[in-house]
């Protein structure tokens, strides 16, 4: 066996407090993002709180990040900008049901002015609703099930129950560790 560091003595156990106060910190967290997101009052993208896609084309390739100051000076920095090949844009801006048209013109209008009328057509505006971020929620919540199942089926058989408890609460608690950072996600 090759030793990259030789005389290794680290006191796990004498740190143990420390790691355990740290992961109860990050669970914590994580039940809190849960909680909001459950509640609906955690920020979350237009993929999962649903919005409008606006499509422009440009004459000329557009900076995307002018772009982004553009929308920004006028307040619709949240917009979450994507290039569409070398002179088309799609703009997705969080939004209420029946807003696609106020938006777009808003959108449109702010790039018209930073671009000039000319260079820039509009080519699409399209509702996104809630139901994509739904689905996909709910899909992840049951394939986190199903492993979790399937984690403490072949433990308990291979090795013992005692043990597929321990794998299973060690994985659930690395999806609360991580389901906060997950929470704001507005870029």
């Amino acid at each position: 066996m090759i030793e990259l560091i030789k005389n290794t003595k680290i006191d796990f156990m004498g740190k143990r407090k420390f790691a355990v106060g740290l992961s109860l910190i990050f669970i914590f967290i994580g039940m809190i993002a849960i909680v909001q997101i459950a509640r609906g009052s955690a920020n979350l993208g237009i993929d999962f709180a649903g919005g409008t896609l606006v499509q422009v084309r440009f004459e000329k390739a557009p900076d995307v990040g002018e772009i982004r100051d553009a929308l920004s000076e006028e307040g619709l920095g949240s917009s979450v900008i994507q290039s569409l090949g070398e002179d088309k844009v799609a703009v997705r801006l969080k939004s209420e049901e029946g807003q696609a048209d106020t938006v777009s013109d808003e959108v449109f209008s702010v790039l018209a002015d930073r671009f000039g009328p000319d260079t820039v057509f509009l080519e699409l505006v399209e509702m996104v609703g809630p139901q994509v971020g739904a689905d996909m929620r709910r899909k992840g919540i049951l394939s986190i099930i199903y492993a979790m199942v399937g984690i403490l089926i072949y433990v308990t058989l291979r090795f013992q129950f005692r043990f597929a408890l321990g794998a299973i609460s060690a994985l659930a608690h690395d999806i609360l560790e991580h389901s906060n950072i997950h929470v704001h996600h507005g870029r």
